[in-house]
């Protein structure tokens, strides 16, 4: 989550909420984002120096609008080429997976099934 956030950050600045719904978005909503995670999260990064806080209306309560550090994009970037290989790998499974379960045998045998039962079904 910390190089999704910075990722994001690093493109410009942000909210909590407006994260969030990045990374809700940018996952096709599969990896729905926790305020319980987010919050205490962006509190770890500013504690670090990776982002500051500033609040958006200073005078009363309002969002707070998160920016990378100098810091920040340097974890960036050390959390992306640590990252990568594990990525890649979590990638290169997710396929065999794929072919796996799509390319058993009960699944050939259904497509087949399918097939067959397609011309019959149009004439």
């Amino acid at each position: 989550m910390p190089l999704l956030i910075l990722h994001l950050l690093s493109k410009g600045p942000d909210h909590g909420y407006g994260l969030m719904e990045r990374i809700e978005h940018m996952t096709g909503s599969i990896m729905p984002v926790n305020p319980n995670t987010m919050y205490p999260l962006l509190r770890r990064l500013e504690e670090r120096g990776f982002v500051i806080g500033t609040w958006e209306h200073p005078d009363r309560r309002s969002r707070r609008i998160y920016r990378i550090t100098r810091g920040g994009l340097e974890r960036y970037e050390q959390i992306k080429i640590r990252m990568r290989p594990h990525l890649d790998a979590l990638i290169e499974a997710m396929v065999r997976l794929r072919g796996e379960v799509l390319n058993s045998p009960p699944q050939k045998a259904a497509r087949r099934r399918r097939l067959r039962a397609a011309p019959e079904s149009a004439s």
